[in-house]
């Protein structure tokens, strides 16, 4: 019996030194007074960080989705949205478990080279801290925090047959009310009305969706990530302010649905409002994009002369460049025979240094992006528009 007892003993102790101290309602509610953690992810590099906050006799439970690209020590975010508990209603769903002070939740399975990616001190920050780091980070990324029709207000869901009706990247009043609507917008600093928005799929397949599922009477409405663009973005990916993704299982960095806006409605609207051809006595040189970029710097300290260009090669040049497949600029060789053109666009009216390479490519310096021209004709054209402007050439 005396054995029994010391093995028992023996085992408690051994017990109780492994025991992590995580925090379960069973035996700790320090929500009430710190902000605890819980991480869900079957591979460290790809889940969701979950938060829980105590507030005047409520939980609140935050959810970030998050993935980390360690080879380049980036980090991609999304806010999924905050819910309200009571303590009765986290346990009946089974989520008052598994949560942890910062301290506790610093020392789990080596987490600290993969969460470096959100910032270096991650792990030593605390909970509060590390909502915030995660805010900046998917501060241009926002899930759909409206989940389900009741929630919406009427004088919306009776307006969804005015939706989708197009493929317009122009949303009408009614659809940006909507979009505005389901994603909590702050309209006072950002709205959707009157915004260029690209959808990855179709617009009319978006608001067709959402329209059948309210006839069908269904309660919840489809999932959809929203994506809105600074200025740099906004003119990598063709002009759209914001994308808006749905029924995606993985989180897009925004990098990449920049590059499918760019391919899906790559240049259909640029407009040129004025523009200047430049003469450069050794224009048929061959060239670098960089030493080519250089080149604008001496067109603008020494007063090249530039060369009239009339309005029909204008539009044709327009038409031209709304028509050609964009690529991301790439740096490298660009041949002989460059043009150097400075073009005014009315959706932005910025001074775009541009060149025409000799594979009939435009490069446009100021927004990076190449303007590939496929057609033969429009090929054929560029190369008698530089012998009518006598442009040096060489072989």
């Amino acid at each position: 019996m005396n054995i029994k007892i010391l093995i028992l003993a023996g085992l408690a102790l051994v017990l109780q030194s492994c025991n992590t101290p995580k925090v379960t309602w069973e035996n700790y509610d320090v929500a009430q007074s710190e902000t605890l953690i819980s991480l869900y992810s079957k591979i460290v590099t790809s889940g969701t960080i979950e938060f829980l906050r105590y507030d005047n006799g409520y939980y609140q439970l935050s959810v970030y989705a998050y993935r980390l690209d360690m080879k380049n020590h980036k980090s991609f975010c999304t806010f999924y949205g905050k819910t309200q508990y009571t303590a009765d209603e986290l346990i009946k769903i089974g989520r008052s478990k598994n949560w942890m002070k910062s301290s506790v939740f610093k020392q789990g399975e080596n987490l600290d080279p993969y969460f470096r990616c959100f910032s270096e001190d991650f792990l030593e920050l605390s909970n509060d801290e590390k909502i915030k780091v995660l805010n900046r980070i998917s501060d241009r990324e926002q899930y759909r925090l409206v989940h389900y029709f009741k929630d919406i207000p009427d004088e919306l869901l009776s307006k969804l047959g005015e939706m989708g009706k197009d493929t317009s990247s122009a949303l009408n009043d009614y659809e940006s009310k909507y979009l505005d609507f389901i994603f909590k917008l702050d309209t006072d600093s950002f709205s959707l009305a009157g915004k260029k928005v690209g959808f990855l799929g179709s617009k009319k397949t978006f608001f067709k969706d959402e329209r059948e599922r309210f006839l069908r009477g269904e309660d919840g409405v489809g999932g959809c990530g929203l994506y809105i663009f600074n200025a740099t973005q906004k003119e990598e990916s063709g002009g759209y302010d914001a994308a808006i993704m749905y029924w995606s299982k993985f989180i897009l960095p925004i990098e990449k649905v920049i590059e499918r806006l760019r391919e899906k409605s790559p240049c259909s609207n640029k407009i040129i409002s004025r523009t200047k051809l430049y003469k450069l006595e050794d224009g048929g040189k061959g060239y670098t994009t960089a030493s080519a970029y250089g080149q604008f710097v001496k067109i603008e300290g020494e007063n090249v002369e530039s060369v009239m260009i009339d309005n029909i090669d204008i539009n044709t040049i327009q038409e031209i460049i709304n028509k050609s497949k964009t690529k991301k600029m790439h740096h490298g060789k660009t041949g002989l025979n460059i043009l150097f053109f400075t073009m005014h666009f009315d959706d932005d009216n910025i001074p775009h240094k541009i060149i025409l390479c000799q594979d009939n490519c435009f490069i446009d310096f100021t927004s990076k992006m190449e303007y590939w021209i496929k057609d033969e004709n429009d090929k054929a054209f560029l190369n008698s528009f530089r012998k009518k402007h006598n442009i040096p050439m060489k072989e």
